[in-house]
């Protein structure tokens, strides 16, 4: 009957409270990154989100009355065995995993399992497990002497736990204001790190690298905040983790990093803390993406000759222009100016064109390249569908007269489509290849656009030719 009563207490006070006040607090760790190497800790993050473990952890009366109710009908012993065979683990589940954590990555992880009030945990930890040592008491029947310890081990930790409310979380920085101490190297000069990294201390090298780390002083990484004194922890896990990378240690997987809300380190941040790791292997990344670079600036030269030399040929235009471009994760590109947004939906719709207001979106078949070839004149030049398999004609309007091919992915450099200056156009284009297998480099584009743009004031949408599949 009382360990009924104890494991009804908690929720009863909050249930009162809940009558009079505003309801208890809850306390939520600083940051979700705290927690990335803490191993126990995440394991707990997991069980939590089982109903079950957070119903029996919470409301574990709702085992314990049944059992009494069965107990005061059979008067069996199993009855209380069972009983504490299904609480005890859930009432050990914490307890037991921040030991494991304090003994593997010491108190960093302590801090975090007992941030913000260490006492609170510790006495709501006691109370959970007193339900389980009164059914253990009643079934086990223990002698005098196993009855005191267990009863001076409750009132040792309950003392504790108040005791350690009275000093804050250990903190790992004084203040966030290190930083400004720190030289810090956001560059991309190899050398450049190396020279610096060599002349700071090992204490500025830590500071450097969770600068780095968290984007400080520039824009901050996705996901991440600067730590504050409300964040004691997050600096301390993040260093243990860029040691994990320095050791070779398996990477975490992006789902649990972004999960986390935290991201593994880069070979430039890891040489603030192993550089005698990571500048060679960062020397050996800088020749490969240079060879990279300069082979697909090979194959670019190739490929955009390529496009000229199959442009059509078409009545003179006031100006022209022909560029390899890609389609990105949107296969789309824009003409005009604005917020494109709206085309871009109606594109979707369309499968190639629409326009909206002063922009234009054009959907290509795929992320790779495109071969787009743009003319502009001063009237609408005749219509030509042969060689190509689609072509469509919207309008748009140009309020400064220097509409712009625009490209999310890419730069394109272009002059203005809009050669007749500010109003209303019309924009035609043609396209082949767009249902073609995707062709990157070294490939060359199978891809092709045409866009003709010339004044006009109907904003009616037309389609001339359709031979897509």
């Amino acid at each position: 009957m009382a360990a009924v009563a104890v494991s009804v207490a908690p929720d009863t006070v909050g249930w009162v409270s809940s009558l009079f006040g505003s309801g208890s607090e809850k306390y939520i760790v600083g940051g979700s990154s705290l927690a990335l190497q803490c191993d126990g800790f995440l394991q707990w993050l997991d069980f939590s989100m089982s109903p079950w473990y957070v119903r029996l952890s919470t409301m574990p009366y709702l085992v314990l009355i049944p059992a009494f109710l069965v107990w005061l009908v059979t008067k069996r012993r199993a009855v209380g065995w069972v009983a504490a065979g299904v609480i005890g683990p859930v009432m050990v589940c914490e307890p037991l995993l921040l030991g494991y954590d304090a003994a593997r990555w010491g108190g960093a992880c302590a801090d975090l399992w007992l941030f913000p009030y260490a006492g609170r945990q510790i006495v709501s930890w006691a109370i959970g497990l007193v339900p389980v040592v009164l059914i253990l008491t009643a079934t086990y029947r223990p002698g005098r002497r196993a009855v005191r310890a267990v009863s001076a081990t409750v009132v040792v930790s309950l003392m504790f736990g108040v005791a350690a409310d009275a000093q804050p979380p250990r903190t790992v920085m004084t203040s966030p204001d290190d930083y400004k101490a720190v030289r810090y190297v956001d560059g991309e000069n190899t050398e450049t790190l190396a020279s610096v990294v060599e002349h700071l201390s090992q204490h500025q090298r830590r500071l450097a690298y969770v600068c780095s780390l968290r984007g400080y002083p520039g824009l901050l990484a996705s996901g991440s905040k600067r730590p504050t004194e409300d964040d004691p922890l997050s600096d301390g896990v993040l260093l243990d983790q860029g040691e994990r990378a320095c050791r070779g240690d398996k990477q975490m997987s992006p789902h649990d990093l972004g999960r986390r809300g935290a991201r593994w380190p880069t070979t430039k941040e890891m040489a603030y803390l192993c550089p005698e790791t990571a500048l060679p292997q960062q020397r050996e990344a800088d020749r490969r993406n240079a060879e990279s670079v300069a082979e697909y600036r090979r194959y670019r030269v190739k490929a955009l000759a390529y496009c000229k030399r199959t442009v059509p040929h078409g009545p003179r235009p006031v100006r022209q222009f022909t560029d390899l471009i890609s389609g990105g994760e949107s296969s789309s590109y824009s003409v005009g100016s604005g917020d494109d947004s709206t085309s871009f939906d109606k594109a979707l719709h369309d499968g190639l064109v629409a326009a909206a207001g002063q922009t234009v979106t054009v959907s290509t078949g795929s992320e790779g390249d495109v071969c787009l070839t743009v003319r502009a004149y001063r009237e609408a030049p005749p219509l030509v569908t042969k060689g190509w398999e689609r072509v469509a004609e919207v309008g748009f309007d140009s309020a400064d007269g220097r509409a712009e091919v625009g490209s999310l992915w890419a730069p394109v450099e272009a002059p203005p489509v809009t050669a007749a200056g500010p109003g209303p156009y019309r924009l035609r284009v043609h396209v082949r290849g767009r249902n073609e297998p995707e062709a990157f480099s070294p490939e060359m584009p199978k891809e092709h656009h045409l866009i003709v743009v010339f004044p006009g004031r109907s904003k009616k949408q037309e389609l001339f030719k359709n031979a897509e599949r």
